[in-house]
């Protein structure tokens, strides 16, 4: 697994998007994080491991955001804290994995996905690896963030 596997992941997650919400996701371009902290109100994260290559694929949220995806996908509308708003960033990620997985030639195992919620947490990764991004928006004020951590071997 390459850094470039960012850009099936951020795929999947606008088509994700799209199927789940009817929301179309705007991608900025492949950012690389260096030593920069992983910050987000909401966020999930799993593990990945491919050809001996073990990875991160963190989604973050910001409050809004995830209110807001929350909202749209079940109808009810919850705070920020609320574990159904956890719930709906992790099913996003967890579909958002599995459909990397079918639209990529690699093949990957898997975790669960965790998630956090709490107003601007810090998201770690691996110390030693490297981190690339794509920040996503709709609407002019939602803002989601899909992240790949490679560890270093």
């Amino acid at each position: 697994m390459t850094s470039d596997y960012i850009l099936i992941f951020a795929r999947a997650l606008e088509q994700a998007f799209q199927d789940m919400l009817g929301v179309d996701l705007v991608a900025g371009e492949v950012r690389e994080i260096g030593d920069e902290p992983i910050r987000a109100d909401v966020s999930a994260s799993m593990t990945l491991k491919a050809d001996s290559q073990h990875a991160l694929v963190i989604l973050t949220f910001d409050a809004d955001a995830a209110v807001d995806a929350s909202q749209l996908m079940t109808g009810e509308r919850n705070t920020v804290d609320h574990p159904l708003v956890a719930d709906t960033v992790r099913e996003f990620l967890n579909i958002t994995v599995g459909s990397a997985q079918r639209i990529s030639a690699a093949r990957f195992q898997f975790s669960l996905p965790i998630s956090v919620q709490g107003k601007n947490h810090e998201v770690s990764g691996f110390k030693h690896g490297r981190s690339v991004c794509i920040s996503m928006q709709w609407e002019s004020s939602r803002h989601v963030k899909i992240f790949l951590n490679l560890q270093s071997n």
